[in-house]
């Protein structure tokens, strides 16, 4: 937090927390002075800066005196803003300060603006040397006499740009082949050129005579030093990776190379991120890339692409040399027919004739079939006779206008080879089945004496094995799919079996509070929390199976979020409580309307506190702060807890992730709440994000939603249907009340509970005994549970409406299933309310009242 200096005139009109850090700063130990004696053209150029949304700073008096706004503060970063807010310009920018020092001089000089576009700078922003690209302008300002007393600096960012075209640069050059070049060689040459992305490289390839790996190219090594990788933890990793077929990110390969790399930056290369080759046809891994990673960025998204998309443009390099090789010696080879043709036409009949795969030879315009082999005949379904000698549209007219017939016209046309893949053919086998394979077609050009196309030779292969490989992966993915829809479905049934003995129990420590008395009341207590917590791990995992299937839909209204940090609040203080942590809040005095569902909103800051409270230890400090910014509303809790460390922030939405699992301290919960967290933000249209200086530095959590921006005529919203009133100090009214429930303590608990409450109670265990006991017996109300035996609480209520007297009876559904979709059934089968279980008394109480409250007591 700042601390305003009380020097200091607040004559600085702009919002957040950049007035505050204006007005912290001591300007009368500056050469500017106190700020009420700046010249007022100083002061102009100030206001205009501040309303800018790229970054400035201004650097006034012969000291360079540098005062910016927002947008420059965020390039600064954490450890130079607010320190250097209104210090010496060298003080802050020793690393930069003699680059930038000659412009600005140029500038005042020569009294002109002056632009330097994506000049490269070693920035230190976030803990270690960077890598960056600005764009500077440098424009002189006037001071209040007319003379040049200061620099405005305009900076943009484009450091994301320069990244991107120079991986560009680099992907298009290893799309390039040249002839007569070594593909590997040639992408070797390409990688050393940018050592900046790729400081080094080594390549494996797999050598079926050896069958292993051999390191066949290097970048960023002596040849010597590449060479003796191969005898280190490198080769084993690498092997590893071909094994398994996925990339692999390593943090620190210290372990892994005893003598350091040492980048063009001069310093050693700590990461690396490893690729396997594309599997051949027949399953086995091409080979494994290793790429170091520059020490001076960031390994994100758009880095790892870049990488992956390198080994992509080497692989299909390398398969189109493997069809050019083979392109190159069918050309050969017809070259030699024509040089000697009538010796190679028996060689050329006696390979047709004998291939393993269909071959077909056709010759002039009309394309007749002159050599033809038994495997292609099988295809065709036609005996040789029967084919020879005629055009081939004559003789299979089923080609004709498919893509065969077309494919063959272009080779005549335009003398190209073509090719045809995964083309399906049925096969009559000697067994009477129908066999289906799958062939890649090559339709190669047959060219006279004098140049011109005057055949084609068909040529095939057969790929059924690769087909069918796809198409078992493709099941086996459609078979895990619907394993996740099982876990799904296990999981409601989970939370509803878990539900299922929890509401007796919990029901019966609130009932043994009812009557009062300080006997046992820690042992109560214990068991009242730990079950609260049970209900809280079933309700997050049943959260994320459905936020994760996409299945959550938001109950928008126009909510402020003033009332649903009050709700996460009061939802959270136990817990605060109990850790005896100070909460304190910044709340907005204006309406902070957002559109939103209430109870998710409750439930990510709610979740947020939780989070903070766990992590902090007892007694700490959490604070809450909820305003408008701009199109935002932004909720912020902050802590000074345990903080997250550098390596967990990348992590800290994952799934079932958890800071400190291997402390000594243990929070519990199963890492769900972050996620959800996240997921709920999203689905609302914003964003969260983890702020933390380090470990033992406290942390905090920032979410920004879309604000909504009523006029004045808007009335306000109505208030939530169907929220309770808590429950008085008086006893309710006495009915007649039907409990089924199979679960026979929770309907024991239950019916206990009502009868202390005054009420009149019937108890029975599935749908046919209650229907027997509303003949003789008539209810004000019945709570019925939904997983009856023999009978559904659905079917169960239906019946009950049916009775004489009952069809208006209120019926009330207490069940472990929560979901939408089961409530929404409950609607349509006649319930008037759905609880999941376990039910608090304190919500079924004033339940009853609502719904009976008209009703005549029980006698």
């Amino acid at each position: 937090m700042y601390r305003k200096n009380p020097e200091n005139p607040d004559f600085f009109r702009i919002a957040g927390e950049m007035r505050a850090a204006l007005n912290s700063v001591d300007w009368n130990a500056t050469s500017l002075g106190p700020s009420q004696k700046w010249p007022e053209s100083l002061k102009s150029y100030l206001s205009v800066i501040w309303e800018l949304p790229t970054a400035a700073v201004i650097f006034w008096g012969e000291e360079f005196i540098q005062i910016y706004n927002q947008g420059y503060a965020d390039i600064m970063g954490p450890l130079r803003h607010p320190k250097y807010l209104g210090e010496k310009a060298e003080h802050c920018w020793p690393d930069t300060y003699p680059v930038l020092l000659p412009w600005m001089h140029l500038a005042m000089e020569k009294e002109a603006s002056k632009t330097f576009e994506r000049t490269h700078l070693k920035l230190t922003r976030h803990g270690f040397e960077e890598e960056g690209y600005f764009t500077f302008t440098f424009s002189p300002l006037r001071n209040d006499i007319g003379e040049v007393g200061g620099v405005l600096q305009i900076v943009v960012e484009v450091t994301k740009s320069v990244l991107a075209e120079r991986r560009a640069e680099t992907l298009w050059a290893l799309t390039q082949h040249h002839r007569g070049r070594d593909v590997l060689d040639e992408a070797i040459s390409v990688v050393a050129d940018n050592a900046l992305d790729i400081p080094f490289s080594l390549v494996y390839l797999w050598n079926s005579t050896s069958q292993r790996l051999e390191l066949s190219g290097q970048t960023g090594f002596e040849e010597s030093d590449a060479r003796a990788k191969e005898m280190d933890g490198l080769f084993e990793c690498a092997t590893q990776v071909c094994r398994g077929g996925e990339p692999k990110y390593l943090e620190d390969i210290g372990d892994l190379m005893p003598t350091p790399h040492i980048n063009v930056w001069g310093d050693r290369t700590r990461s690396a991120f490893v690729v396997p080759l594309q599997r051949s046809a027949s399953g086995r891994c091409r080979g494994v890339i290793f790429f170091g990673l520059s020490t001076r960025m960031h390994f994100d998204a758009a880095y790892r692409v870049f990488l992956e998309e390198s080994v992509r443009a080497l692989v299909v390099n390398l398969q189109a040399a493997r069809a050019r090789r083979i392109e190159v010696e069918l050309i050969e080879r017809e070259r030699a027919a024509r040089r000697e043709a009538e010796f190679q036409r028996e060689d050329l009949v006696r390979l047709l004739t004998q291939a393993p795969a269909p071959m077909i030879l056709l010759r002039g315009a009309d394309m007749v079939v002159e050599l033809i082999n038994a495997h292609a005949c099988r295809i065709w379904g036609r005996e040789h006779d029967a084919v020879i000698g005629r055009p081939v549209l004559d003789a299979v007219p089923e080609v004709r206008g498919t893509v065969y017939d077309r494919m063959l016209q272009e080779v005549f046309e335009t003398g190209e080879t073509q090719a045809g893949r995964e083309q399906r053919f049925e096969i009559l086998a000697a067994s009477g089945e129908v066999e289906v394979s799958y062939l890649n077609f090559v339709y190669s050009p047959l060219r006279s004496p004098a140049g011109e196309v005057d055949g084609v030779l068909v040529l095939a292969f057969d790929v059924t094995e690769q087909v069918r490989a796809r198409h078992e992966v493709d099941g086996l993915r459609h078979a895990a799919e619907a394993a996740n829809r099982t876990k799904d479905e296990f999981l409601a049934m989970l939370g509803h079996e878990l539900r299922n003995p929890l509401a007796p129990i919990i029901t019966a420590v609130e009932l043994i509070e009812l009557q009062g008395g300080e006997a046992f009341r820690v042992e109560r207590d214990i068991i009242k929390r730990q079950a609260e917590h049970m209900v809280t791990l079933i309700d997050d995992l049943l959260d994320i199976s459905r936020i994760t299937r996409g299945k959550v839909e938001l109950n928008r209204t126009r909510v402020d979020m003033r009332d649903v940090v009050s709700q996460a609040i009061e939802m959270s203080a136990p817990l605060m409580a109990a850790l005896r942590h100070d909460c304190g809040t910044d709340i907005a005095d204006e309406p902070l309307w957002v559109d939103g569902d209430p109870a998710r909103l409750a439930q990510i800051v709610s979740n947020l506190l939780t989070n903070a409270a766990k992590y902090t230890p007892a007694a700490g400090r959490i604070t809450v702060r909820a305003e408008r910014e701009g199109d935002c509303v932004v909720v912020r809790v902050k802590d000074n807890g345990i903080g997250i460390s550098p390596e967990m922030m990348p992590k800290i939405f994952d799934l079932f992730m958890q800071e400190g699992q291997s402390l000594e301290r243990d929070e519990g919960g199963l890492g769900l709440g972050l996620a959800i967290v996240q997921n709920l933000v999203t689905l609302h249209g914003g964003t969260v994000e983890a702020m933390s200086p380090g470990r033992d530095q406290g942390s905090e959590f920032i979410v920004r939603l879309p604000a909504l921006t009523l006029s004045g005529d808007d009335a306000e919203p109505e208030a939530p249907g169907g929220r309770l009133e808590e429950m008085g100090q008086r006893k309710s009214r006495g009915y007649r009340i039907l409990v089924v429930d199979d679960n026979i303590d929770a309907a024991a608990a239950l019916g206990l509970w009502l009868e202390l409450e005054g009420h009149q109670v019937q108890v029975a265990h599935d749908g046919e005994e209650a229907l027997a006991q509303v003949e003789h017996w008539a209810p004000d109300l019945a709570l019925l549970d939904i997983g009856l035996p023999r009978m559904s609480g659905y079917e169960l209520a239906q019946h009950l409406h049916a009775c004489p007297g009952l069809s208006e009876l209120p019926i009330v559904a207490i069940s472990g299933y929560g979901q939408k979709a089961d409530r929404e059934r409950s609607r349509r089968a006649g319930f008037f309310a759905h609880l999941t279980k376990p039910v608090g008394l304190e919500r079924l109480g004033p339940l009853i009242e609502s719904l009976l409250s008209d009703a005549p007591p029980a006698d």
